[in-house]
C-alpha cells in the first residue's frame, strides 16, 4: 500500500468505528489536518540571492500576470485564462477536439461555437454511478482555454502591443475558412494555492527547480541567466529550489496556442514591454492591494476611480526595484544583440510570478474555521461530508492534508534526498507491482493512451541515453540509478536533495507506470472553478461524485497505471444524501474573498477574449473587492507610418455605448458609426507627422472609457523593395515590397529587361512585379510610387544574371575545367560562388533548355561535360 494512503485509510477505519455509536455529525478533524494558514507558504530558500526587494517584486509579478499586452496579440494576458476564482469559466469557443490524441474532429460543439449545460458531462452513463452502466455517449473533446490565433511571429513593434505576424491558415480551430482563437488541449488549473504544489501544470513538468529560462528545471541543460560578473556579460545556470511557480509562468507566454505567435522569444517580448506603459490598456483601481499606490487611475470626489489606465512606472524601473542588480545594470550586449535586461527577461517573470501568485492562498474557509476548533463553521450536511470525506469515501487517500492535495510541497517529504516521498511503490488495478510519482495519478477519466501526462518527455536530450529526457521523478530516478542520466555533476550531485533518486528497496529496473497520470489538484474554491478534470468534461460537483462513485470511465482500458483506489464505491451508490452531503462539505472549501475577489485577489481591469467576436469585461478591484466601472472600448491598429492622408479606423465597444472621436491636429474626424459592440469613422487630412486619436465611450450608466492611437503620416509615401538575390541564374523574377494601400508603382530597368504589370494584394499594402529577359551581368530595378500631393518615394536594388551556361570559372569558355570543377562541388570538395553556382547550374534540362533547381550536382557535372564533348548544345 502506498505511504501516503496508509495513515488516511487507517483514519478512515477509526471515523467509520466511531460512527457507529455516535451521531453522523459529530466529527472531530484527524490529527494530520489543521487550518491551511498554519502551513508554512513555500519559498526558493535562496530567494535574496536574486530578489532585493520581495514586495516590490509581488507588485512586478502581479503586474506581469494581468498584462493584456503580453500576448502577441495585445490581448491574451495570463489573466486571461485564470480570472474566474484562478481558473477559467468560459464555454464560448472553448472546445479542443482532443488534439493531444492526435483527433482534429470536433464532436461535442465546434469552433466558436457556444456549450450548453445538456452537452455534459461528455461521457454519460444511463445509470451514472454504476459501471455496468450502458454508456450513452462518450466523446475525447476537451475543455480548454481560448488564446491567440495561428500566426508565425516577424517581430514586435517598439511601443505597440500588437506584435508582427504573418497569418497561418489553421487547419482546426477555423469557421467558414476563418482562423479562431485556438483552445489549448487541457482544462485550465487554478492558479489560487497552487504555491504549494510540488510541481505545476496537469503533467508536473513545471519543475520544482527553476532554471531561469523555462519550465523544465534540469532536463534542460543550456539554460540560465545573464549576469555582470566584474563588468562582464556571462550567462550562468542557476538552480532556484521550491520554484515550480516560476517555472510554469514561463510556459504560455510563448507558446503558440496560449499567448504568442509560433516563434517568439522571451528576451523579444521584454523588449516590447519596456517600450510600453504597464498594464497600458487596463484600469487599476486606485485601491489595489499591491498596485494602487502605482496606478494612474485616482479616486475622484465622487468615489469613483478616473479612467486613466496603466501604471505611473515602467518595467525597466519595476525590475530594476526587485531585483538584485547584477542581473540588469550591464551596460554590454548578449551575442544575440539583446541588451542584459531583455535577455534575461524570462527569469524575471518567472520569479515575479512566483511571489505574487504565492500571494495567492484561500486559508480563510469554512473548512478551515472547522480545522481550528470552529464547530459551527460547518453545516450538520458538511459534517457529515466531512466524514465521508476522511472516511468511507476514501477521497483524502490522495487529496490529504489541509492542502487537499498529494502533490504538495508537504507531501513530498523533501527534507533530504533520502528521505523523500516522491517515489512510491503501488499495486495497480492490473495487479502489477510498480511504482509511479506521488501526487499524480491515473483515475480512468480518459484512456491513457490519449494523453500520457505524467508519463511524457521535456522537448531536450538526455545524452546519456540519446532519448528526451522523461517527465517523471521516478523514471529519472531509474535513469539515475543506472548512471544514464546526463545531469551537470556540478549543479546536481547525488547528494542534492534536487537529483532524483530512487528509494532504497526499489531496484533500477522496476516498473514504472505514470502513463495518464495526472496532478491532484487541490480543492479549496472548487465550487467556483468548473468545469472540473483535465479534460474539462464535468461541469457540476454532482457529475464528480458520480464518477468517483462508479469507478470512473475507463478502468479496464487504463489498468496498467489505474491508481487501485478507483473501484465503485458500494457505500454511496443508490445514496443520494451522503453523496449531497459530500458535495455540501466541497462547497466549504469556498473562501468568500476569491468568490468577492477581495484582496489579495482583487486585480486589473481585464478583457477576456469569448469567441469571435466578443469580450468579457472583468472590473478592476480594490482591496476590499468593491469593483470599478469596466467599460471595454478599442482601437483596431492603425495602418502607421503611412503616406496616406486618409484611413477608416475602427474598434470594439459595449452595446449600448457611445463614442466620439478627437484628433489633435487639423485632421478632419467623419461621423462616428456604431453597430452593435463595432464602431467605425472615416479620417481626412491627417498630416505629415503624428496625428494622436482619441477615442472616448459613453454606456448608459455614465461610465467613460477612452482609448488612444497614433498615425503617423510620412514626408514621403510608404515604399519597400523586397531584397533581390545578389545573383541568379534565371532570367525571370518575381519582385515584390510593400507601399500605402491606394497607390500603385511603377518599376523599370537599366537594361534591355521589361517589366511586367504591377499587381497589389493585402488590401493593397503588398505589390509585385515579374521582370523578365534579364541581360547577363548587373540589372539595376527602380521602384517609384508618387502619392496624391505629389510625394515621390524610389527604391532601387541590383541583381545579376548569370546564365546557365556552364561557365563555372567565368573566363568565357566552357571546357574541362568547368566540368570537374562541378564534380568536385558535388562531392563536397569545394564550395562554389555565388555567380559560378549559377553559370554551373545547368541541370536538369527541360526541352533542351536549362532548368536551374538551386544545386550544383552529379547531374549538372555530367551536363556540362557533354557539352565540352559536343554531344549537347544549349
Amino acid at each position: 500500500m502506498p505511504r501516503k494512503n496508509l495513515l488516511n485509510r487507517l483514519w478512515a477505519v477509526l471515523v467509520c468505528l466511531s460512527l457507529a455509536g455516535t451521531s453522523f455529525a459529530e466529527v472531530v478533524p484527524p490529527p494530520t489536518l489543521f487550518p491551511l494558514n498554519q502551513v508554512p507558504v513555500p519559498e526558493p530558500p535562496s530567494l535574496f540571492q536574486y530578489v532585493k526587494n520581495k514586495p516590490a517584486a509581488i507588485r512586478l509579478g502581479k503586474a506581469f500576470f494581468w498584462e493584456m499586452q503580453a500576448g502577441s496579440d495585445g490581448i491574451v494576458a495570463c489573466g486571461s485564462c485564470h480570472f474566474r476564482a484562478g481558473a477559467d469559466s468560459r464555454l464560448k469557443n472553448t472546445v479542443n477536439p482532443g488534439t493531444r490524441a492526435g483527433d482534429t474532429t470536433f464532436q461535442v460543439r465546434g469552433p466558436n461555437d457556444t456549450l450548453q449545460p445538456s452537452d455534459f458531462p461528455f461521457h454519460q452513463r444511463q445509470n451514472p454511478e454504476f459501471q455496468s452502466s450502458p454508456v450513452l455517449r462518450d466523446s475525447n473533446d476537451v475543455v480548454g482555454s481560448q488564446g491567440v490565433t495561428r500566426n508565425s511571429f516577424v517581430g514586435i513593434v517598439p511601443g505597440s502591443a500588437l506584435d508582427d505576424g504573418v497569418s497561418i491558415a489553421d487547419p482546426v480551430f477555423q469557421a467558414g475558412g476563418v482562423n479562431m482563437r485556438r483552445v489549448t488541449a487541457r482544462n485550465a488549473p487554478s492558479v489560487i494555492d497552487a504555491v504549494f504544489n510540488f510541481n505545476n501544470f496537469w503533467d508536473g513538468r513545471a519543475h520544482f527547480v527553476f532554471n531561469g529560462e523555462n519550465p523544465f528545471g534540469p532536463l534542460d541543460p543550456s539554460a540560465g541567466v545573464w549576469i555582470n560578473q566584474n563588468n562582464t556579460l556571462v550567462k550562468q545556470p542557476v538552480v532556484i529550489e521550491f520554484a515550480s511557480l516560476a517555472s510554469q509562468a514561463t510556459g504560455p507566454p510563448l507558446d503558440d496556442t496560449e499567448m504568442s505567435y509560433s516563434g517568439r522569444s522571451f528576451p523579444q517580448l521584454g523588449r516590447k514591454l519596456l517600450s510600453l506603459t504597464p498594464l497600458g490598456k487596463q484600469l487599476v483601481h486606485p485601491g489595489d492591494s499591491a498596485l494602487g499606490t502605482l496606478s494612474n487611475s485616482v479616486l475622484q470626489q465622487n468615489g469613483i476611480p478616473s479612467p486613466d489606465k496603466g501604471l505611473k512606472v515602467g518595467y525597466r524601473q519595476l525590475i530594476q526595484d526587485a531585483f538584485q542588480d547584477r542581473f540588469w545594470n550591464s551596460s554590454q550586449l548578449t551575442p544575440e544583440g539583446y541588451s542584459q535586461i531583455e535577455a534575461n527577461f524570462a527569469f524575471f517573470w518567472g520569479l515575479a510570478i512566483q511571489l505574487y501568485e504565492a500571494t495567492l492562498v484561500s486559508d480563510q474557509t469554512p473548512f478551515d474555521r472547522f480545522l481550528g476548533g470552529d464547530q459551527g463553521a460547518l453545516t450538520t450536511q458538511q459534517q457529515d461530508g466531512f466524514s465521508l470525506f476522511f472516511g468511507a469515501a476514501g477521497c483524502s487517500a490522495c487529496h490529504l492534508n489541509s492542502e487537499l492535495s498529494s502533490a504538495s510541497v508537504r507531501a513530498s517529504g523533501f527534507l533530504t534526498n533520502a528521505s523523500h516521498a516522491l517515489i512510491e511503490p503501488m499495486t495497480v488495478a492490473s495487479g502489477l507491482q510498480v511504482i509511479y510519482d506521488n501526487g499524480f495519478n491515473n483515475t480512468g477519466v480518459r484512456p491513457t493512451s490519449e494523453d500520457i501526462a505524467r508519463g511524457g518527455s521535456a522537448p531536450f536530450l538526455n545524452s546519456g541515453t540519446g532519448q528526451p529526457f522523461p517527465l517523471s521523478y521516478s523514471a529519472l530516478a531509474e535513469l539515475q540509478a543506472l548512471g544514464t542520466l546526463a545531469f551537470n555533476p556540478n549543479l546536481f550531485p547525488l547528494g542534492s536533495p534536487v537529483t532524483p533518486i530512487l528509494p532504497p528497496q526499489i531496484r533500477a529496473t522496476f516498473p514504472v507506470a505514470n502513463q495518464g497520470n495526472f496532478k491532484v489538484p487541490g480543492l479549496r474554491n472548487v465550487e467556483l472553478t468548473a468545469p472540473y478534470f483535465h479534460d474539462g468534461g464535468v461541469l457540476t460537483l454532482e457529475d464528480v461524485v458520480d464518477f468517483y462513485v462508479r469507478g470512473g470511465n475507463f478502468p479496464v482500458a487504463n489498468q496498467a497505471s489505474l491508481d487501485p483506489g478507483i473501484v465503485e464505491l458500494g457505500t454511496l451508490q443508490n445514496q443520494p444524501a451522503k453523496q449531497a452531503a459530500l458535495v455540501a462539505f466541497l462547497k466549504s472549501l469556498t473562501d468568500e474573498r476569491v468568490r468577492n475577489e477581495s484582496a489579495p485577489f482583487d486585480h486589473p481591469e481585464i478583457f477576456v477574449p469569448n469567441g469571435d467576436p466578443g469580450f468579457i469585461s472583468i472590473p478592476a478591484r480594490d482591496a476590499a473587492g468593491n469593483a470599478a466601472a469596466s467599460l471595454l472600448i478599442t482601437l483596431d491598429p492603425v495602418t502607421s507610418p503611412t503616406g496616406v492622408g486618409s484611413q477608416l479606423v475602427g474598434g470594439t465597444v459595449d452595446a449600448g455605448s457611445s463614442v466620439t472621436l478627437t484628433l489633435d491636429t487639423a485632421a478632419v474626424a467623419g461621423a462616428v458609426t456604431v453597430s452593435g459592440t463595432h464602431w467605425s469613422a472615416q479620417l481626412s487630412g491627417l498630416v505629415r507627422g503624428a496625428n494622436t486619436v482619441t477615442v472616448t465611450a459613453t454606456n448608459q450608466a455614465g461610465d467613460v472609457a477612452s482609448v488612444k492611437g497614433t498615425i503617423t503620416v510620412l514626408a514621403t509615401p510608404n515604399l519597400t523593395l523586397d531584397a533581390l538575390p545578389a545573383v541568379t541564374a534565371r532570367a525571370q523574377l518575381v519582385i515584390g515590397g510593400g507601399l500605402d494601400a491606394g497607390l500603385t508603382p511603377v518599376v523599370a530597368l537599366n537594361t534591355a529587361a521589361s517589366a511586367g504589370p504591377v499587381t497589389t494584394t493585402t488590401g493593397g499594402t503588398r505589390w509585385s512585379c515579374t521582370i523578365s529577359n534579364l541581360v547577363p551581368g548587373t540589372n539595376i530595378v527602380t521602384v517609384v510610387v508618387v502619392d496624391a500631393a505629389g510625394n515621390l518615394a524610389v527604391r532601387s536594388a541590383q541583381v545579376k544574371y548569370a546564365p546557365s551556361d556552364g561557365d563555372l570559372n567565368l573566363d568565357g569558355q566552357v571546357n574541362l575545367v568547368d566540368a570537374l570543377g562541378a564534380l568536385r562541388i558535388a562531392v563536397g570538395i569545394d564550395q562554389p560562388g555565388a555567380e559560378g553556382k549559377a553559370h554551373a547550374d545547368v541541370a536538369p534540362l527541360v526541352n533542351g533548355v536549362p532548368s536551374p533547381d538551386g544545386v550544383v550536382d552529379l547531374l549538372d557535372a555530367l551536363v556540362i561535360l557533354k557539352k565540352v564533348v559536343g554531344s549537347l548544345s544549349f
